[in-house]
């Protein structure tokens, strides 16, 4: 089919269409009518509604379109604080791990085995990586942080635990008897029943005697608070430390005293020197221990090395 336009100037213009675009553009013409009248009648028809109808109508199509910005930008902030969690949840993770790694070092110190039930319980590792995030709702993910969280609490329970355990066993270790009082010498009398030297009779030896030159060093076996340093009859010039538990070691027939009355010593610290005071056939330590007021063999409490 040929179309020939027939300008009002110049030159025609000759179309040539097909048989296939002859029958579009007649179905096209046929349907035009009919789009137009239906475009017609719903424009028509909302005209027809009253004004406030029209208004209402139009208030509503535009807070719709405020809703629709305001889920958008809500999705957005979910995503953000998604993010902010998960960082937070990461931190979490790794301030656990550490927590572990103190809580088994202390517990080595301590010789807590870490397979007692309230210390074995190992904490989750990982954090959730951006697709299990995404997956999760917030909701979800703020439990898992609270889950984190509680966590955390019980560790630092049981690190506060650890860290009392250790402790006590650090006291308990400093105030507890051990070691040798004195460079070398050896043990002339021994703790318990003997032969009193001055009379010849059976007596009860309250603790031992360790024999070395006048002036050797002695150190406390024990930490405490000096409760006697001086004169005390057959004892010679004694220094007495309590530990405050009901222990106390004497130190007695020494030639010099260097520490006083209410001082708080440390274990080994020097506080006096070998002598032969009181009553004493020669220069030697006498050292005993008393467990509320009653004297113990100190051999357990002795190691015969230097102290």
């Amino acid at each position: 089919m040929n179309v020939i336009l027939i300008p009002g100037r110049g030159r025609n213009a000759n179309i040539t269409l097909t048989d296939r675009q002859v029958r579009l553009l007649g179905l096209a013409l046929l349907l035009a009518p009919a789009f137009m009248g239906v475009f017609a009648y719903r424009v028509s028809a909302l005209w027809r509604l009253p004004s406030p109808v029209r208004a209402a109508l139009w208030h509503e199509q535009t807070v719709l379109r405020h809703e629709r910005q305001r889920v958008a930008q809500a999705r957005a902030d979910a995503t953000d604080h998604l993010d902010a969690l998960s960082k937070r949840v990461g931190l979490l993770q790794a301030q656990l791990i550490r927590l572990d790694v103190l809580e088994t070092r202390l517990a080595k110190m301590a010789h807590v085995p870490r397979t007692t039930p309230d210390l074995a319980e190992e904490p989750p590792l990982g954090a959730p990586n951006e697709a299990s995030v995404s997956r999760q709702n917030v909701v979800d993910f703020i439990g898992t942080l609270d889950r984190l969280e509680h966590r955390i609490e019980e560790k630092q329970a049981r690190l506060d635990l650890l860290s009392r355990v250790l402790m006590r066993q650090r006291v308990a270790s400093a105030v507890t008897p051990a070691g040798w009082p004195v460079r070398g010498g050896w043990i002339s009398s021994p703790f318990g029943p003997r032969i009193d030297p001055f009379t010849g009779r059976p007596s009860f030896h309250p603790g031992v005697d360790i024999a070395d030159p006048i002036g050797t060093p002695i150190h406390a076996m024990a930490a405490g608070i000096v409760t006697y340093a001086g004169e005390d009859g057959g004892y010679g010039m004694l220094v007495r430390i309590a530990d405050g538990d009901g222990r106390t070691t004497y130190y007695g027939h020494t030639s010099k005293i260097l520490v006083s009355l209410g001082q708080l010593v440390q274990k080994g610290q020097l506080i006096a020197r070998v002598g032969s005071t009181g009553r004493s056939t020669g220069p030697h330590l006498h050292f005993e221990v008393r467990q509320n007021g009653d004297p113990v063999n100190p051999a357990p409490y002795l190691h015969w090395t230097r102290p």
